[in-house]
């Protein structure tokens, strides 16, 4: 054959090879397809309608989950097409997100990429809800300031190993950075990392900075704070917060005045507190400014002793609406406050409790006067738990006088109150139904 000929026949081969891997080509895409189609006829989740694909979804969401390829919603990604365009196709499962302490090398440019690249899923549109665990520094306010406008919820975990290294930062936030403010905040938490020892210490600028950023909010929660404030300085201006209605505040750790007192919450609902102890009656000042219409109080620590009794009995006068107070750790002095209250019927002591919950009760021994509050309260108490510690060493705790007994008896019968005494050993846990 001549030149020509093989020239022409090396062309016809290689139009035929290139023209069969073509074929090739369109049969292994028809062969992707028809398996997609059998992947999803044999998968329930692919047949189901995507309202409740999708709910089932939401349902494998931890409540703190983290940008893992092995942690939903990452690996709903990772496993066929169909799970893909569903986990794309649902705003909400990516409108959560846990940064943890694993992290925590990164840097503010990092850490905002690789959220952005989670977050853009959500859409423009959706509220926030994200958890830091990670010292307070300037990289939690440049994130804070970059979601500003979008956050619903803010947790932040201090996990740093020194008190300092917080304290240190106590400025980071500036109101006037963070535009346009926090319009849409609900909740905003302040607490200790779980996975770290440390309690964790937040300065008071750096919550304060925060919430005069947040209008709108109505749940607050601080575990502990360092309070560094200036008693004629910038702090000492009162921050009001006019739809807060849930306020968990932890112990202070202070020198100085304590933050409650730079507080207003004027719609108030529910409070917990560590304990009732701090400095010239923060607590009672607190409650006299806002006036509150409190519903629930919880109390954890409520020793009083006699320095802090007539505090206490303030306190108490200024729950008009409260239904349900539960107080742990009380003392004999405490308790005795408690009850000489609810056998008063002047105005402001305690009319509206429904529900009296004590715990860990000292060394308390006048149920007489226990009998005379209750049978006082019956047309409006509706459930009553006393748990009265005992030394662990002691075999059987105390009982109950006879004609103590048939008091509670006779207020059982008689009224639509339910009452439990229990006796609650302070080591081994072990517990005594003491009445009924």
């Amino acid at each position: 054959m001549s030149i020509p000929d093989l020239e022409a026949r090396v062309e016809g081969l290689s139009w035929n090879i290139e023209r069969q891997r073509e074929i090739l080509r369109k049969l292994e895409r028809d062969k992707s397809l028809v398996q997609r189609q059998l992947n999803a006829a044999r998968d329930p989740v692919a047949r189901l309608p995507l309202e409740i694909s999708s709910e089932i979804f939401l349902q494998c969401i931890p409540p703190q989950p983290v940008p893992e390829a092995d942690k939903a919603p990452m690996f709903l990604l990772n496993v066929c097409n169909t799970w893909t365009d569903i986990a794309l196709s649902v705003p909400a499962l990516w409108s959560k997100i846990w940064i943890p302490k694993a992290l925590e090398s990164l840097t503010a440019e990092a850490l905002t990429a690789g959220m952005e690249r989670w977050l853009r899923r959500a859409g423009t549109g959706r509220l926030l809800d994200i958890t830091m665990e990670r010292p307070l520094d300037s990289v939690v306010a440049s994130l804070i300031g970059h979601y500003s406008s979008r956050l619903e919820r803010l947790d932040i975990c201090v996990c740093s190993s020194s008190a300092d290294d917080n304290l240190q930062n106590a400025n980071i936030f500036d109101v006037a950075q963070l535009e346009p403010r926090l319009p849409f905040l609900r909740t905003l938490i302040f607490r200790p990392s779980p996975s770290h020892q440390y309690r964790g210490e937040f300065p008071v600028p750096t919550v304060f900075h925060l919430l005069r950023a947040a209008p709108e909010l109505t749940e607050l929660s601080v575990s502990a704070l360092s309070v560094l404030i200036d008693p004629v300085g910038k702090w000492t201006a009162e921050v009001v917060l006019p739809n807060l209605r849930r306020l968990e505040y932890g112990y202070d750790y202070f020198e100085g005045a304590g933050a409650l007192r730079y507080l207003s919450t004027p719609r108030l609902e529910f409070l917990s507190l560590d304990s009732l102890e701090s400095p010239d009656s923060d607590i009672v000042s607190f409650l006299q400014r806002s006036s509150p219409p409190l519903r629930e109080v919880i109390i954890e620590q409520g020793a009083v002793g006699t320095e802090l009794a007539a505090m206490f009995s303030d306190f108490l006068s200024l729950l008009p609406f409260v239904t349900r107070l539960k107080i742990g750790h009380l003392d004999k002095t405490g308790v005795e406050t408690v009850f000489n209250t609810l056998t008063q019927t002047r105005p402001g002591a305690l009319p509206s409790l429904q529900t009296l919950e004590l715990f860990n009760m000292g060394d308390w021994s006048d149920w007489s006067l226990v009998s005379r509050a209750l049978s006082a309260r019956r047309a409006v108490l509706r459930f009553v738990n006393l748990d009265h510690e005992y030394h662990y060493y002691a075999a059987v705790p105390w009982s109950l006088d006879a004609g103590i007994r048939d008091e509670l008896c006779e207020l059982l019968a008689d009224s639509e109150m339910d009452i439990r005494i229990r006796g609650v050993q302070n080591r081994g846990g072990n517990v005594v139904q003491l009445f009924p």
